[in-house]
């Protein structure tokens, strides 16, 4: 009876056992079914991302093409307009020196004219203090030729 009862309880276990195999066998297969799910979603999903990823990369690659483009452009243009302003400025300054040289030679000029005017006053002063002096001397002269005349008139008569 032991014997049996030991047997049973054997196979018992090895039934529970075998039970609990297979329940695990079915887990593991549903799993197995779930992950290969979700291995193929999450290859699709990333198959997805990478195009993706190269549309954007090829955008991103296109607009790079298209700023470098422009920046040329954009350069070729600024030196065109830096040389345009290095020869304006350097007509400009060829256009100051040349007015400086008419304004440094009306004022050598004006300082001439000045000159010549000041000495023409003083020449104008001085001669008529001469003629001043002149005069003078010729209304003394008068004076004393009246004076004489007067006196040889009253001797006469």
């Amino acid at each position: 009876m032991m014997e049996e009862a030991i047997g049973k309880a054997s196979a018992a276990y090895e039934a529970k056992m075998e039970a609990e195999n297979n329940c695990k066998d079915q887990i593991r297969d549903e799993r197995q079914h779930f992950w290969e799910k979700v291995a193929r979603s999450k290859a699709t999903a990333e198959a997805k991302l990478e195009s993706e990823r190269r549309g954007f990369q090829a955008i991103i690659d296109h607009l790079k093409q298209k700023q470098s483009r422009e920046m040329n452009r954009l350069n070729t243009r600024l030196d065109d307009k830096d040389a345009e302003m290095i020869e304006v400025e350097d007509h400009h300054r060829s256009e100051m020196k040349d007015m400086q040289s008419k304004l440094d030679q009306q004022k050598e000029l004006v300082h001439q004219e000045k000159q010549l005017r000041r000495q023409t006053v003083q020449e104008a002063a001085d001669i008529k203090a001469q003629c001043t002096e002149h005069i003078k001397a010729m209304d003394l002269w008068l004076m004393d030729t009246a004076a004489e005349l007067k006196v040889c008139i009253y001797c006469h008569l």
